[in-house]
């Protein structure tokens, strides 16, 4: 008796997986790249970019998100320019600092789900985002985390630079090695040839101290 329950829990599991793709490849209807465009440049985009860009709304998590979500949901424009507008909204995030930024904001943009869907320019039968507003916003993150890091460089040669070196080394966050490679930009020359002599001794066993050689 228990196997025919087995069975029929399967295959109710799989209709309901069913449906639920469908649902999701239904919300996401493939677009002609050209037609997406011109609809694109039917709307002013910048304008609508610009009532969100502002320093006392963006720290207001609760009424930026809102603010964010009339714009993916206004009926007057068609998808791909809702997206055009959503997609430099957040590359226009690089310029402020992260503090200025409430979380929620960052987290609705990580978490949102492109519907402007286009073949891939190699792969015709694959599917990508026109606009990559997720990647945008991994991006912002990627820059905010490099820029901290390097401070966190500078302070480091300050007190000691050849524990930059080590902690180089010992890192396997990328964003904290480029922020450290920055801040090298920004070092006195007595710092820096102190760093590069102390990389230099340890090349041989540590590669990937040759950016900072």
């Amino acid at each position: 008796m228990k196997k025919p329950l087995v069975l029929v829990a399967i295959f109710c599991l799989c209709v309901f997986t069913d449906a639920a793709l469908a649902v999701s490849q239904a919300s996401s209807s493939p677009w002609d790249r050209g037609s997406a465009m011109a609809t694109v440049r039917s709307a002013n985009v910048n304008l609508a970019v610009s009532e969100i860009v502002n320093i006392g709304l963006l720290a207001d998590g609760e009424a930026a998100v809102e603010k964010l979500k009339q714009l993916e949901t206004r009926s007057d424009w068609p998808m791909p320019a809702r997206e055009a507008a959503l997609f430099e909204f957040t590359r226009s995030l690089a310029e402020l600092p992260r503090a200025a930024v409430a979380v929620e904001v960052m987290q609705h943009l990580q978490n949102y789900e492109a519907q402007t869907l286009v073949p891939h320019e190699d792969h015709g039968e694959t599917l990508v985002p026109l606009f990559n507003i997720r990647g945008a916003a991994a991006g912002i993150e990627n820059g905010w985390q490099r820029q901290e890091f390097a401070l966190e460089a500078l302070e480091i040669l300050e007190n000691d630079p050849t524990t930059l070196v080590s902690a180089f080394v010992e890192s396997t966050n990328r964003n904290r090695r480029a922020g450290y490679l920055d801040s090298l930009q920004q070092a006195g020359f007595s710092d820096i040839a102190v760093v590069q002599s102390t990389a230099l001794a340890q090349l041989r066993h540590a590669p990937e101290l040759t950016p900072v050689v």
